[in-house]
């Protein structure tokens, strides 16, 4: 029995490696955030000066409102700091002094879209359409603006992705990477085939979205979310499944006073897992809630419950319960920071696989400039790290009929995304999950490196 208290302490030796490596980690996030808290200290610093240039530009334009360029210097401060009012009135006053002025025609589409006044938008930019003069380049921003102008005011509207990706771990099939294991309590040796061995596979993805729009003053949707996935593996087919998800719901908007403040998404969901070893059909759903806090946050809340039949196996039939937490707020313009905690239980026939997990995410984003103007505009990166603790209800008898199952996870993902065009990209990313159990059986660690690319429409 010598070799089989010492395992779990070997393997408990690289979680504690890692929580050990934590602090450093959380350090160094730390550090980062501290550098978004300093840059926007020299935005609001900067923000200043542009009030007071905005106040002086106002000036010397009502001094002098026949000078165009006087106008055109006061409008563009007045978006820049988000007078948006003021700056379309000036260039409504500027078009009638010269009504040629394409350019100011293309930025009132543009401002009155921001507001929401997408008929007078409409207005402007099918105008400039009709100038033959107009360049290339003009043409194609006003043509992307009249698009996203029929998406926001047709009552259907529909929109995709498809997804390619490869993907390389090192314990594809999460097994243990030690023969040594329990099996009735005793002793036992796991074959060589059925322990944890590294694998590659192929990922596609096809994701639908169609929405109705109920013309309400709150633009209210009802939302259809369809997504198809398939894996392929190079070694280990058996892995290979296809995964089929159905979501339905309404995406409501409770009013409190002039602003939207709260969030309401119920929704019905089904889907269907299938591979060569077993067919998993679920049914449920759930309740998202998000509520806007301040100016840069959000609070969220979801409730799910869903029924899993088991075809194969139907002893393993059960039914998963979950309620999620969320805070999420903005350092900048740039810097994301959300912090998520989940309860989940799982009640199954088989009394031995109910479960109860407790478990917290937490993860920075970021988009900067791209390093490559080739590339796309900004680029994004994004680190989250999520610790849990599951704790099983009763024993299984055919591994350790006196003892419970107690497994404490971590995983954590850095990813970086690189836009290829407005729908267009690449995503890279690395990660680990590394299981930590009291039963030698359920212990795993797994590295990964993925690359996806994907197109919308």
């Amino acid at each position: 029995m010598k070799y089989l208290t010492s395992f779990p302490l070997r393997r408990s030796y690289y979680l504690r490696q890692l929580m050990f490596h934590l602090p450093a980690m959380i350090l160094a996030s730390i550090l980062f955030i501290g550098q978004s808290v300093r840059a926007q200290t020299e935005m609001s610093a900067s923000g200043d000066e542009l009030r007071q240039s905005y106040d002086t530009a106002f000036k010397a334009m009502y001094q002098d409102p026949v000078d165009l360029d006087k106008a055109a210097r006061f409008a563009e401060l007045a978006i820049a700091i988000g007078d948006l009012e003021g700056a379309i009135s000036t260039l409504e006053r500027m078009l009638i002094y010269d009504p040629d002025l394409l350019q100011v025609r293309m930025e009132l589409g543009i401002l009155y879209f921001r507001l929401e006044s997408f008929d007078q938008a409409s207005v402007y930019l099918r105008g400039v359409l009709l100038d033959d003069s107009v360049p290339d380049e003009i043409l194609n921003q006003v043509e992307i603006v009249l698009q996203k102008i029929n998406e926001r005011t047709s009552i259907h509207s529909f929109s995709g992705a498809v997804y390619a990706g490869a993907r390389y771990q090192t314990n594809a099939n999460t097994s243990p990477e030690d023969n040594q294991i329990l099996l009735f309590g005793q002793p036992a040796l796991l074959g060589n085939n059925y322990i944890g061995q590294a694998d590659s596979d192929l990922s596609g993805r096809t994701q639908l979205s169609y929405v109705f729009d109920f013309q309400t003053d709150s633009h209210d949707t009802l939302n259809i979310d369809l997504s198809v996935q398939s894996n392929w593996f190079e070694d280990r087919t058996e892995l290979d499944a296809s995964v089929l998800d159905l979501r339905v719901g309404a995406q409501l908007y409770p009013r409190f006073g002039a602003v939207k403040k709260l969030q309401t998404y119920p929704y019905l969901l089904a889907n269907r897992y299938d591979s060569d070893q077993e067919t998993i059909i679920s049914v449920g759903g759930g309740l998202g809630l998000s509520r806007l806090i301040g100016d840069d946050g959000t609070m969220s809340f979801q409730a799910e419950y869903q029924e899993k039949k088991y075809t194969i196996q139907p002893q393993l039939d059960s039914s998963l319960a979950s309620v999620t937490l969320g805070r999420h707020f903005r350092l900048g313009v740039q810097t994301k920071i959300s912090a998520v905690g989940i309860i989940r239980q799982v009640d199954s026939d088989t009394v031995h696989e109910s479960n109860r997990e407790i478990g917290i995410g937490l993860s920075l984003e970021r988009t900067f400039t791209s390093l490559f103007s080739q590339f796309g505009p900004s680029w994004r990166a994004a680190f989250s790290v999520s610790p849990s603790s599951k704790h099983y209800t009763t024993p299984n008898p055919t591994i350790d009929p006196t003892r419970r199952r107690r497994e404490q996870s971590i995983q954590g993902i850095v990813m970086l995304g690189i836009p290829f065009a407005a729908n267009k990209g690449l995503n890279i990313s690395v990660g680990l999950k590394l299981v930590d159990s009291n039963i030698p059986n359920h212990e795993y660690d797994n590295y990964f490196f993925g690359l996806n690319v994907y197109t919308g429409f």
